[in-house]
């Protein structure tokens, strides 16, 4: 997988919302987390709250700091590069694909495969999860619930921790996400709980398939 890929695996983490359930959850986990005992959770606990908010992506490599969009049925991430550039990413779970933005005004059409990463995976109907209350652990300016969760998925087994707000304005929200075995991982801040505007989960106008992008007039194509 080319860090492109990763970069879009880790930006669907974070589509994902609790449900209020969780703060009772929460409630629950604080009364008996001497015992530190597994429960079982739907992946239907998650919802799909619009935001909109800054991201920092936590991986081997380094950070990488930009923006996430999300709506109903698809999400956006325009992430900064090292050398100034801007990655983009849209996933449209209404469509079962992503798009990813390259240089050239072209793009690179994708699957998704929901079993690529921890969140994501949550989203999937089919998935069994397992969830485990670590107790309040603050992230930036908010103070969360943190929990360890495994997932098992159409043959594949995840797991990692997730930081759920504990504001009840924020209706459980996701507000970061490791993954246990790449120690990936994505932070949000500065959340805006209202709904992007719909054109930016859309291919910019222009945009062609990156292997339609042959030039006859002998114009080099984008470089591989």
């Amino acid at each position: 997988m080319n860090r492109r890929y990763s970069l879009a695996a880790l930006a669907m983490v974070c589509i994902g919302t609790a449900a209020p359930g969780w703060l009772s959850a929460a409630q629950a986990g604080r009364n008996n987390r001497a015992q530190a005992t597994w429960s079982e959770s739907k992946p239907s606990a998650f919802s799909r709250e619009p935001f909109t908010a800054d991201m920092t992506i936590l991986g081997r490599q380094g950070k990488y700091h930009g923006t996430m969009y999300a709506g109903r049925n698809a999400l956006r991430t325009d992430v900064r590069l090292t050398n100034g550039a801007t990655a983009s990413v849209i996933v449209r779970y209404d469509k079962g694909v992503e798009w990813i933005l390259v240089p050239g005004r072209h793009y690179i059409e994708a699957p998704i495969d929901k079993s690529a990463d921890l969140l994501s995976s949550l989203r999937d109907k089919a998935a069994h999860v397992e969830k485990r209350d670590l107790g309040p652990e603050k992230v930036g300016a908010y103070p969360c619930e943190k929990y360890r969760v495994k997932v098992s998925v159409r043959g594949h087994e995840l797991s990692g921790w997730i930081w759920v707000s504990r504001a009840r304005a924020m209706h459980g929200f996701v507000v970061k996400a490791q993954d246990q075995v790449s120690g990936d991982g994505v932070e949000l801040s500065h959340i805006q709980l209202k709904a992007p505007h719909p054109s930016l989960f859309d291919l910019p106008a222009g945009y062609r398939p990156l292997r339609e992008a042959s030039h006859p007039s002998g114009t080099p194509g984008p470089a591989h």
